[in-house]
């Protein structure tokens, strides 16, 4: 079962996900956490992907195991848009890396077109530094030009877009969900 193309591809996706989590992900975002859970994530999916072309497990078993992704994903804690599209960029690769049949020149192009894509994609320079939150405030705002002037004092940021998403009356509350860039001075 362990042959010379199936350690290679291991190889290969070892090199390509340390680049995805480390030189990407870890390196723009800072969280210890997230890099060990998607490399460990894409090296568990390479093995599974793995056994399930190379061992007759049966079609209802490999969708059980997927399945399992579901449930996890169900009971631990939210991701950020980007943070799942890591996460997707983890399973991609496992998936390339897992199924390549030898052909390196293809394998080589499949990892380096996700390696690019989130190079390009996450880098600051190519999108601005937009951030995203969900806030809630102890006040019931309905003049749009005051709820903007309050969440740039209160984000020290200027305000890209916003959408009142709950007004609450009896409590006095207003929640929102806004898109904002930090201003430098306020780091």
């Amino acid at each position: 079962m362990f042959d010379k193309n199936l350690l290679i591809n291991f190889g290969i996706d070892l090199v390509a996900i340390l680049i995805f989590t480390g030189g990407f992900y870890y390196h723009r975002h800072k969280r210890r956490d997230l890099f060990v859970t998607f490399t460990f994530f894409n090296i568990a999916m390479f093995i599974i992907v793995t056994l399930i072309t190379h061992v007759n497990i049966g079609i209802g078993a490999s969708f059980g195991l997927f399945a399992l992704l579901g449930i996890i994903r169900l009971r631990n804690e939210e991701f950020s848009n980007y943070e799942i599209g890591y996460f997707f960029g983890c399973l991609t690769l496992a998936m390339i890396n897992a199924l390549g049949k030898g052909d390196y020149r293809d394998l080589a192009f499949m990892n380096g077109a996700v390696l690019l894509s989130i190079g390009i994609l996450d880098h600051p320079w190519v999108l601005q530094e937009a951030r995203h939150s969900k806030i809630n405030l102890d006040a019931v705002y309905t003049d749009d030009a005051k709820l903007v002037r309050v969440l740039e004092n209160l984000l020290g940021a200027e305000i890209l877009h916003f959408k009142v998403t709950n007004i609450n009356n009896v409590r006095d509350t207003t929640n929102v969900s806004v898109n904002y860039k930090k201003n430098h001075q306020s780091y």
